[in-house]
C-alpha cells in the first residue's frame, strides 16, 4: 500500500472516530454534566448566602492625620508622617496630584491584602468546568461539520439543520468565553477598588465598593454555572431531537421540521 493510500485511510479513520465520539459525547455524557453542575449549583459553595463572602481589607482606619483645629502641626507622629503630611498640603496649594509626585513603597501598610478568598474558591471551581464545556463544543461542531454532504442541488434541508446546529454551538461557545473574561475584569477592578481604599482609608465608600464588587461577582459566578448546565442541556435536547437528520441529512422524506 502507497503512502497516499495509507494517510487516506488514516483520515477517513479519524473522521469516523470523531463522529462517533461526538455523538457519545452528547448522548452519554451531556445528560450526567446536566445533572453534575445542577447539584453544584445547589451547594453550600455556590449558595447566595451573603455571610459566605464576608471579607476584611488588611487595611487599617489610621487616626486622622491632624486635627481640624491645627492641620499642620502632627502632633502625635513621626518626622516621616510629618512630611508626607506637609507634601500632601503643599500639593493640594501647587495644584499638583500627589500620586504623580510621591512614592510610597508601603502602600499597604499591614502587607498582603488578600482576595476573597470564597471567590477564589468558586473560579478555581467554575474555570475548568468552562474550558471542558468550550472543548466539549469545538468536538461536537466538528463531528456534526463531518457529518456535512459533498454539495449538490436539492434535498437540502438536513444540512440547513447541521449548519443551524453548528453555528448554535458557536454561540454558545463565544459566550461562555466571553465569561472567562470576566475574570480578569474583576480582579482588574477589585484591586484598583482596594488600592483606593489604602489611599484614602478614611473613606467608607471605598471600602463598600470593594464589598459590592464582590457580591456583584459571586452572583455573576453563581449565573455562569447554571448557565453552563443549561446549555449542555439545550445542545442535548437540540441535537437528540434532530440525530436522524444530523447523521443522513439526504433522505426521501424532507418533510421534518426543526425544533
Amino acid at each position: 500500500m502507497s503512502k497516499a493510500n495509507q494517510s487516506l485511510e488514516d483520515i477517513d479513520s479519524f473522521k469516523e472516530k470523531v463522529k462517533v465520539d461526538a455523538l457519545e459525547l452528547v448522548l452519554q455524557k451531556f445528560p450526567k454534566k446536566v445533572l453534575e453542575l445542577d447539584a453544584l449549583s445547589k451547594s453550600e459553595k455556590f449558595s447566595p448566602n451573603a455571610e459566605l463572602l464576608k471579607f476584611k481589607l488588611n487595611i487599617p482606619v489610621p487616626d486622622a492625620p491632624y486635627s481640624t483645629n491645627d492641620k499642620t502641626s502632627g502632633e502625635g507622629f513621626s518626622e516621616s508622617q510629618k512630611l508626607q503630611i506637609l507634601s500632601k498640603q503643599n500639593c493640594a496649594e501647587n495644584g499638583i496630584k500627589i500620586k504623580d509626585l510621591l512614592y510610597r513603597p508601603n502602600l499597604f501598610p499591614m502587607g498582603l491584602v488578600q482576595s476573597n478568598r470564597h471567590l477564589v474558591e468558586m473560579i478555581n471551581t467554575i474555570k475548568p468546568l468552562m474550558h471542558e464545556f468550550i472543548r466539549d463544543m469545538a468536538l461536537l461542531q466538528t463531528g456534526i461539520s463531518l457529518m456535512i454532504p459533498k454539495i449538490e442541488d436539492g434535498n437540502n434541508f438536513g444540512v440547513e439543520i447541521q449548519h443551524e446546529t453548528i453555528e448554535t454551538m458557536s454561540s454558545i461557545e463565544d459566550e461562555i468565553q466571553g465569561r472567562l473574561n470576566s475574570f480578569t475584569n474583576y480582579y482588574a477592578v477589585r484591586g484598583d477598588l482596594v488600592a483606593n481604599v489604602s489611599e484614602y482609608p478614611h473613606s467608607e465608600d471605598f471600602r463598600l465598593a470593594v464589598q459590592e464588587n464582590d457580591e456583584k461577582f459571586h452572583l455573576c459566578l453563581c449565573q455562569t454555572l447554571v448557565h453552563l448546565r443549561d446549555h449542555y442541556a439545550s445542545v442535548h435536547d437540540l441535537v437528540t431531537k434532530n440525530l436522524n437528520k444530523l447523521k443522513k441529512p439526504r433522505s426521501a422524506n424532507n418533510k421534518e421540521m426543526l425544533y
